[in-house]
């Protein structure tokens, strides 16, 4: 029986997330060339929740 995929790492949680085809294109078409797509993401979360929860 297969688990899937299986999280072994500690520091972190793997989330699958749909995007739109249209915000993955602005969001490509926005972001420093040099940024992976994860690591733009994630700091767009980190500044949203600075914003809505501080």
């Amino acid at each position: 029986m297969s688990t899937g995929n299986v999280n072994k790492n500690s520091q972190s949680v793997k989330k699958n997330i749909r995007f739109e085809h249209e915000l993955v294109e602005a969001i490509e078409k926005n972001k420093n060339e040099l940024v992976p797509f994860s690591a733009w993401v994630k700091q767009a979360c980190r500044e949203k929740l600075e914003r809505d929860c501080s």
